[in-house]
């Protein structure tokens, strides 16, 4: 199998799996939503990023970003977070395209 892909988002949506040896696990995960249905998925992920940032113990970075755009249109958005702790980095992400109707979440996670 491939360990790097360039082009259509259609051909790697779902899940794909690598171990690396015995002790090294890679799984990424993505999916392609339609707007309405991806809401409430959007939603939760805000509020989870929302959550890490309010605790000051959390292993954990996030960063938002809002494109410019047309007044009274939807603000195309991406959102990164990154979590850690002794056995696995997880990192997930949202990237939104309002003029497509469409919301693409991808969550990497690296068993270590």
């Amino acid at each position: 199998s491939r360990l790097a892909y360039c082009g259509t988002l259609r051909k790697v949506l779902g899940q794909q799996c690598l171990s690396f040896g015995n002790s090294i696990k890679y799984q990424f995960d993505v999916k392609l939503l339609k707007w309405d249905i991806g809401q409430q998925e959007l939603n939760h992920l805000e509020s989870l990023v929302n959550s890490e940032r309010r605790n000051q113990k959390s292993n954990c970075i996030s960063s938002e970003f809002c494109f410019p755009c047309k007044d009274g249109t939807v603000v195309p958005k991406t959102i990164i977070m990154v979590k850690a702790s002794e056995k696995e980095v997880l990192i997930k992400t949202l990237h939104s395209y309002p003029n497509e109707g469409n919301l693409v979440f991808t969550e990497t996670k690296i068993d270590i």
